[in-house]
């Protein structure tokens, strides 16, 4: 067994949000033999597992917690395989989304552009079809190597899994799973440069519309059909509406910022109230009840 367990982690350090208390047992994987280890854990009275990426989509509760989140730290290169007019790219699941954006782009593979800025892991962008711009990851996923409770490791195929909208299903995909590699398939190609200048655009188009750098979740809700999520909540008056550390950005309503100083515990219960206050004016407003696009724990 490699993995490592670690007891009572600071949840703040787990998640690009930084909130919650140090009530969190974290399991870092490393080498894919360490999966069947899960099976004991899981096993163990009163424990339920969490898959966790780099925790950019995440609110942990402030209060102890029965789950051990688990996360991969698989070394693997990208590889790449040209068939005909088709290049096939297989990729850790725990690589950071950037980075793999960056080896597309220094192979002059296309399609991908829009979701520069995007931070999180590869994994985590897959699980929650992560999209920007009109692209969505799903679009170009082949298969996805995953371990699950039910079967242990194994292959899901394109035609076995269903995306949508932030949405990724399969047979089963309702229990616990943690994605190990991924493989998509690419037709188009382009220049280094063109590609670069690109995600440069698509990257500044977020730093000027969004609060890239502060402490966030990102987009704390979906888009209702039709609608933006961002105009809702400023028409609905929670632009720089505060609950202790957390408030809601002037820049783009619909992020929730962590505006805690260093060492400055900022608790979940406050981001929750934020959340459910906003909930509570759209639909007062507009008669629309938005649906959180950030996992609440």
């Amino acid at each position: 067994m490699s993995f490592l367990i670690e007891h009572n982690v600071p949840s703040r350090k787990l998640t690009s949000l930084g909130a919650g208390g140090d009530i969190f047992t974290h399991v870092k994987i490393s080498h894919p033999n360490d999966f069947k280890e899960l099976h004991f854990l899981s096993k163990k009275d009163n424990i339920r597992l969490f898959a966790l990426g780099n925790g950019t989509n995440l609110l942990l509760p402030d209060e102890n917690s029965s789950y051990f989140l688990i996360s991969t730290a698989i070394s693997m290169p990208c590889t790449f395989e040209k068939n005909k007019h088709q290049y096939l790219v297989t990729v850790a699941c725990s690589l950071p989304l950037p980075v793999f954006l960056a080896e597309l782009a220094s192979k002059g593979l296309k399609g991908f552009e829009g979701l520069a800025g995007i931070p999180g892991t590869v994994g985590g962008a897959i699980a929650m079809n992560a999209g920007s711009y009109g692209v969505e990851i799903g679009t170009k996923l082949a298969q996805i190597e995953l371990w699950s409770l039910k079967n242990g490791l194994e292959i899901i195929k394109a035609k076995d899994f269903r995306t949508a909208y932030r949405s990724f299903e399969f047979d089963g995909s309702d229990d616990f799973w943690l994605a190990f590699q991924a493989s998509f398939l690419f037709t188009e190609i382009d220049t280094k440069e063109n590609i670069k200048k690109n995600m440069q655009h698509y990257k500044s188009l977020k730093q000027a519309t969004q609060p890239v750098k502060a402490r966030s979740a990102g987009c704390i809700f979906k888009n209702p059909p039709q609608q933006t999520a961002g105009k809702l909540l400023d028409e609905a008056g929670m632009k720089n509406i505060s609950r202790g550390n957390f408030t809601f950005s002037d820049l783009h309503a619909n992020f929730l910022v962590n505006t805690a100083k260093e060492n400055e515990i900022s608790v979940a219960a406050d981001a929750l109230e934020l959340i459910a206050l906003a909930k509570e004016k759209v639909f007062n407003k507009f008669n629309i009840n938005l649906e959180t696009e950030v996992c609440i724990l």
